[in-house]
């Protein structure tokens, strides 16, 4: 019997010998990775704040009306955006600013181009502010504008333009509506290696629906940015813009119920007109990448916004110039097994001599 068994081995291990020398062939595996949008990151960073906060998407702004800031915030909780019918909007955050009409420069709100300062000492200019330049707006409301560095009742802002990574090659766009609404803008922007840049001319008229509310705008945004290396990346931004409004003036309860479309008789008289010839706006913000967990952003931006006020029997010439530095050290820690995210930042605005 045993010599039976040793005899069938042989046979067995011939038999085994094709079925271990066949190859074994795996189907094809991909393996992908989508990189988070901007807007995406900018959500997350904001779900991280422990309060209230609004991300506005431009691009969804973009399928109605962008005649002003006041389209950018509408219906958005927590904020009240107003305008008269011209570029001069009334932004209010938890009451900030409630003793400011519509077309002064804004007060109880820190607001940013891009992270870099556009509120100064004197407030908040608005003429700078173009929708179609856009593609986002971040607000923290109230005390949770701290993270921002902002000290103003209202909270912050930050108005973050389109670069290279989500504009189209060439855009044109042509907006009308009614009373005399007209906006036209052409825009290019494209990633060409490390390199990437943005481009946009804008202009607007109207003829406003209230009485002596005309109004036309023109400008230019731009930015170009370079990536030296993984660990080094700098950006260079400009706005340029001109706006010119009638004002309509306080109007009374009666003629707001009986007359709503007719402006105070002082000011039509009088051709009363806030011309702003020319706002400019230019930054820098390098940032650099120390390790995987932490980074330091580095500003400057020099502002400069001139007004001609015809709003009185006098003419007023005014000369507004600030210079701004921002430093940031942003780091993630885990701290007794929690996620920890640390941000140091140091601000300085300061008016130039012949303001």
């Amino acid at each position: 019997m045993r010599s039976a068994l040793y005899s069938l081995l042989p046979l067995a291990l011939v038999c085994a010998t094709p079925v271990c020398a066949e190859s074994l062939e795996l189907g094809e595996v991909q393996v992908r990775g989508d990189e988070s949008s901007e807007l995406e990151l900018a959500q997350a960073r904001l779900h991280d704040v422990p309060g209230a906060s609004n991300l506005i998407d431009l691009n969804r702004v973009e399928n109605g009306r962008t005649a002003s800031n006041t389209d950018v915030l509408a219906y958005q909780p927590g904020i009240y955006a107003q305008s008269s019918g011209n570029d001069g909007a009334k932004v209010s955050v938890r009451g900030s600013g409630i003793n400011r009409a519509p077309g002064a420069h804004g007060s109880g709100l820190y607001v940013m181009f891009d992270g870099l300062p556009l509120t100064g000492p004197g407030g908040t200019p608005y003429e700078l502010f173009e929708p179609l330049w856009l593609s986002r707006a971040e607000v923290l409301r109230g005390a949770n504008g701290f993270e921002n560095g902002a000290l103003a009742l209202g909270g912050s802002i930050n108005y973050v333009t389109r670069t290279g990574h989500d504009a189209a090659p060439l855009q044109v766009r042509y907006e009308t509506g009614s009373y005399g609404y007209q906006k036209r803008q052409i825009s290019s922007g494209q990633v060409l290696g490390d390199l990437d840049y943005y481009v946009a001319l804008t202009d607007s008229d109207t003829d406003g629906y209230q009485d002596h509310t005309r109004g036309s705008s023109k400008g230019i945004a731009a930015n170009i940015g370079y990536r030296f290396s993984p660990q080094l990346e700098t950006r260079f931004y400009l706005r340029y813009r001109e706006t010119d409004n009638q004002l309509a003036g306080r109007v009374t309860k009666d003629q707001i119920k009986h007359h709503p479309r007719s402006a105070n008789p002082v000011y039509v008289n009088g051709d009363y007109t806030r011309p702003q010839p020319g706002s400019t706006w230019l930054g820098n913000k390098t940032t650099m990448y120390l390790d995987d967990d932490s980074q330091l952003e580095v500003g400057l931006v020099y502002h400069d916004y001139p007004m001609d006020l015809h709003e009185g029997p006098n003419r007023l010439k005014v000369a507004y110039s600030d210079i701004s530095g921002t430093l940031n050290y942003k780091r993630r820690d885990t701290l007794f097994g929690l996620e920890s995210n640390t941000t140091l930042g140091l601000r300085n605005t300061k008016h130039l001599p012949n303001s």
